[in-house]
């Protein structure tokens, strides 16, 4: 009997304790359920703020594109800006030319303001001061879009002087007034424009930035003209001229080339002979009348029937 009473209370204390586990394992269900849930709204918070932050990310790496594309376009702006700058401030230094009618050629005392340089003794040049100067070569003088062609350097001179006699040899015209004086082409388009002080008419070319380039260019000599005209194998004028401008061929001078009379030669070679036109009857009707003439051979192959 003891020990049936001990085995039904042992009984009892293990329903008790399943009883116990079993509302554990509920609340460690509940438990879990929770986290679960809580798990997913993390997850769901967390793809939120990664999806927001990328969007931000991409904005911010185009934002930071454009900048740098910005920053580019400002730094070429800004080199270019320093060279115009440059190129001003070299013109400001220009010393002013002065026209002079008894000087022959255009004069300049700086060798660094030519190109195209050519080296060479020419004689010397006496002024009126009987100060003599050496003529030590010639080149051409470009100032932005102004080109002027065969400017003599003369050695130790102390200012820029423009031939009058060479502008006109160009075929331009020099017009004084009271104030002002011009340089312009035959078709009246000035091209120059200088001032007047001191009783000087001086050209300052920091002022002569012409929209399209303009090239003062010497006038050859006639027979220098043809003579390179029968070099390149009697090439028209306006080629020619084109080719000094431009500096295309080795050799020839930067003249203008003008063309005072027709070339023979051109005549010829570009002339056209008429064919004859053939007679409306045959008038070849005595006996020899009509000659036909071979005049080719012996021929030292023999055709076919063994004829030379």
């Amino acid at each position: 009997r003891i020990k049936s009473l001990s085995g039904n209370v042992k009984e009892e204390k293990i329903k008790r304790e399943l009883k116990e586990i079993e509302m554990i394992n509920i609340e460690l269900d509940h438990r879990v359920t929770k986290l679960v849930d809580e798990n997913k709204h993390l997850k769901q918070t967390y793809k939120q703020l990664y999806d927001s932050i990328k969007s931000s990310l991409v904005r911010s790496k185009e934002q930071c594109d454009d900048l740098i594309k910005q920053v580019n376009i400002k730094s070429v702006e800004n080199s270019d800006l320093n060279a115009s700058l440059q190129e001003k401030v070299l013109v400001v230094q220009i010393v002013l030319w002065y026209l002079d009618s008894g000087c022959s050629k255009h004069m300049i005392g700086d060798r660094s303001q030519l190109i195209n340089f050519v080296h060479k003794f020419l004689g010397m040049v006496k002024f009126e001061n009987d100060h003599v100067v050496k003529i030590m070569g010639y080149g051409d003088y470009k100032i932005g879009n102004v080109t002027i062609s065969r400017v003599y350097f003369m050695e130790g001179l102390g200012h820029n002087l423009f031939s009058m006699g060479q502008f006109c040899d160009s075929d331009l015209e020099v017009a004084f007034h009271q104030h002002t004086c011009f340089i312009c082409n035959l078709d009246g388009v000035d091209l120059l424009t200088g001032s007047r002080g001191n009783n000087l008419y001086t050209l300052s070319l920091r002022d002569m930035m012409a929209a399209s380039p303009i090239c003062l260019l010497s006038k050859a000599s006639k027979t220098k003209s043809w003579l390179w005209h029968r070099h390149l194998s009697h090439l028209n004028f306006g080629v020619i001229n084109h080719l000094a401008r431009q500096g295309l061929v080795r050799g020839l001078p930067k003249l203008k080339f003008e063309k005072d009379h027709l070339c023979s030669a051109c005549v010829m070679g570009k002339s056209k002979k008429k064919s004859h036109k053939p007679k409306s009857k045959d008038i070849n009707q005595e006996k020899l009348y009509l000659l036909h003439m071979d005049l080719c051979g012996p021929i030292r192959v023999e055709s076919v029937n063994r004829k030379k």
